[in-house]
């Protein structure tokens, strides 16, 4: 029990706020309130967590006169609002006296016992983002008087797009027990609910990984599957699969978990689904196969982005891009390698917009949900491409399979580096944003490394560091490819921040399993 007197609760000193001109941007600093921005401070701040909630009812089967409650109505939340008040410091113009049509972000820091002006290590407890704000009306307040001396203020009221909180990210080591080897992929279930129509779940109660065979001739490709939260694991192997076959990606399709193989056991690509069960999340123990078009051998499947459950989309080598409208049976040819030649390894997408890397540091992008597919203009370096990440047609995140990072903010037409670790990576496993504002990216430096950015990656800070955002990282030899994944929570990205998965293969043969979340209370 704490001490009385002690600082045990929040109080309005222990707040510094920063602000970014034109939101979440790689090239566009944070600025310091008071320093390298008016003073600032939020106030009135208002959330919806539901839109307005009306009754339902019906007469009551009994008594006349009288209505029983059958349902209530609900309408979609409205936008987060909030009161932006800023001071006036001599010897400049505030920039509040321009016009503000575009959007910026405000970041409330809260924290103790550290130099709070350091927006990456100064916090303690948590960050409070305001993203994508909006001014609708300015007032100037009081702009002099008679005989009284107050500070100048000037209300900004602000719309956010979204409103919330990242915290620390306590990471451990899951499921020891049932990872033997190395761990090729990792992901969230989408079964969200609030118990009234099954199990509760916010998102992150189901995760699924998918372990391959490698270096045991007797071993099948196993799924290692939690349904409460990484509180207990448990096993299925996929007896359909042959022994020691390479699985690539997991994912859900649906109701289905679906395992992409490159090789599939022979020398076509193939795909392994399981029916999940909607209730409890536990995958079926049957493991159907699907195999897929080779177009001709050399060309294997090498990634997979779900789309939807009627759209997933498929790259292989060669520049091969592959569509599935019904993941039980019809993979079809989109681009026989007219994009590119260069073979591709991974590919992602947002809405309408796919994008797929690989070889010569190629990029092919499509507006089209794979219709049409062009080669970007440029190339971000030189080196094999091994991560991708797309936050929509203009902004792409890329890593090489030679420790570099890349952005564009005009979809590819140029690209800029990015230093996200202390000591250059020499490896860049997995690019991951969870939100504009979240992003991690897994890389190699002596051994596995996370790097971590909560403004949109103009700054970033890694595990290798005294770190607020990642705490209990785990200490491991020379690892190999890692991936992350992050629950899709777009209705409360408080979720989406402040949970991430990774896996990848830890010392020697041995693979891993870490989970990192906020503590809630």
């Amino acid at each position: 029990m704490a001490k009385l007197g002690a600082d045990v609760i929040i109080t309005q000193r222990h707040k510094r706020n920063f602000l970014q001109m034109g939101g979440a941007l790689p090239n566009s600093r944070t600025l310091y309130s008071g320093q390298d921005a008016q003073y600032l401070a939020i106030k009135g701040q208002t959330e919806h967590d539901n839109g307005a909630i009306t009754p339902i009812y019906v007469p009551d089967e009994k008594v006349p006169g009288a209505y029983r409650l059958v349902n209530r109505s609900r309408v979609a939340p409205g936008l987060s609002t909030a009161t932006l008040v800023l001071h006036e410091n001599h010897g400049s113009l505030p920039f509040q006296m321009f016009r503000q049509n575009c959007k910026f972000t405000v970041y409330e820091h809260t924290g103790v016992c550290k130099d709070i002006s350091d927006f990456n290590q100064g916090w303690s407890d948590y960050v409070k983002i305001y993203s994508g704000a909006l001014v609708t009306d300015k007032a100037g307040g009081d702009r002099s008087a008679w005989d009284s001396d107050a500070a100048i203020e000037d209300s900004l009221s602000i719309t956010m797009e979204n409103t919330y909180a990242v915290g620390g990210l306590n990471f451990g080591n899951k499921a020891v027990v049932q990872v033997t080897l190395e761990v090729k992929d990792i992901l969230y279930g989408t079964q969200i609910r609030c118990g009234d129509c099954g199990v509760p779940n916010n998102g992150t109660n189901f995760i699924y990984a998918v372990q391959d065979g490698t270096g045991s001739a007797g071993a099948k490709p196993l799924v290692i599957y939690s349904v409460n939260g990484g509180v207990t694991w448990s096993t299925i192997s996929v007896a359909t699969a042959a022994a020691a076959e390479l699985i690539a990606a997991i994912d859900i399709v649906g109701d289905k978990l679906v395992l992409l193989s490159p090789a599939g056991g022979t020398a076509a690509s193939a795909l392994y689904y399981s029916q999940l069960n909607a209730i409890t999340g536990v995958p079926s123990s049957t493991f159907t196969k699907v195999n897929l078009p080779s177009a001709p051998t050399a060309n294997a499947i090498t990634d997979m982005y779900v789309a939807n459950a009627s759209q997933v989309f498929f790259c292989g080598k060669g520049g091969y891009l592959f569509v599935s409208n019904d993941i039980t049976g019809d993979v079809t040819v989109l681009d026989a390698g007219s994009a590119t030649s260069s073979d591709l390894a991974r590919i992602t997408g947002n809405d309408n917009v796919i994008v797929a890397c690989g070889a010569a540091a190629t990029v092919v992008k499509s507006y089209t949900r794979g219709a049409t597919w062009q080669i970007t203009t440029t190339n971000p370096g030189a080196a094999v491409g091994s991560a991708i990440a797309a936050l929509d047609q203009w902004r792409f995140w890329y890593g090489d399979a030679s420790g570099g990072v890349y952005y564009t903010l005009d979809g590819g037409e140029t690209w800029t580096a990015k230093a996200v670790g202390g000591v250059p990576p020499t490896a860049i496993y997995d690019i991951l944003f969870a939100t504009d504002e979240v992003g991690y990216v897994a890389y190699l430096e002596t051994s596995l490394r996370l790097a971590v950015t909560i403004n949109g990656g103009w700054s970033w800070t890694n595990t290798s560091q005294n770190n607020p955002r990642v705490q209990g990282w785990p200490t491991i030899g020379a690892a190999a490819p890692a991936r992350l994944a992050v629950p899709a929570v777009a209705a409360d990205p408080t979720v989406s921040a402040n949970n991430l998965a990774v896996a990848g293969l830890g010392t020697t043969t041995d693979g891993v399993i870490f989970l990192g979340t906020a503590l809630v209370r």
